[in-house]
C-alpha cells in the first residue's frame, strides 16, 4: 500500500515561482540566469513597455520551455 508522501511526491517548496517586474537590461539577464536554475519558474514576465516584456516573455519560454504571461501592471502580479 502506497502512503500518502511517495517518492514521486515533491514539497510544495521545492519549487520557486517568480516574476519578473522589469524587463530591461539588468532584469533579463538575472532572469536568463535564475530560469537556468532547476526547480525555478517564471510565471509572469511585466514591464510598461511592450517590446521589452514580449521580449523578455519570449525568452523565458526559450529557456524554460514554459512561456511566461506578459503583463503591464505589477499590481495583477503582486
Amino acid at each position: 500500500m502506497a502512503s500518502a508522501t511517495s517518492a514521486r511526491a515533491k514539497p510544495a517548496g521545492d519549487k520557486v515561482v517568480l516574476a519578473l517586474i522589469g524587463a530591461g537590461g539588468r532584469g533579463r539577464y538575472v532572469m536568463a540566469h535564475m530560469a537556468k536554475l532547476e526547480n525555478v519558474e517564471f510565471k509572469y514576465v511585466c514591464d510598461v513597455e511592450d517590446a521589452r516584456g514580449n521580449a523578455a516573455a519570449a525568452q523565458v519560454e526559450k529557456i524554460q520551455g514554459s512561456p511566461a504571461k506578459y503583463v503591464i501592471d505589477m499590481r495583477e502580479v503582486l
